[in-house]
């Protein structure tokens, strides 16, 4: 039997609270697309964000380095640096040949 390859979605939204969220239970927002797949999917509901610029902890997600250590400081990114530990190559290794 061969395992069924699952699908992987992260959403972020920038300057967003979790308490201002349907899915946590703020009753004055609908957001039927986001809740429902926060209902069938798997959430944060504790998390650390390393910067508090939107890209620098975008960043730090995708090459688990910190935003000192990657140099990305604002909203430009210049590069990435290459690194074999980072979220997207592990990720690919997980997913196995195509």
């Amino acid at each position: 039997m061969t395992a069924r390859a699952k699908n992987l979605i992260f959403l972020f939204s920038d300057q967003h609270t979790q308490r201002v969220a349907g899915c946590y239970g703020y009753p004055h927002v609908e957001k039927p697309a986001f809740d429902g797949i926060a209902a069938r999917g798997i959430r944060f509901d504790i998390a650390y964000c390393p910067s508090p610029i939107c890209v620098p902890s975008r960043m730090s997600m995708l090459t688990t380095c910190r935003p000192s250590r990657q140099e990305c400081w604002t909203t430009t990114i210049r590069s990435i640096r290459p690194g074999p530990h980072g979220f997207t190559h592990s990720a690919r290794r997980a997913a196995g040949p195509n």
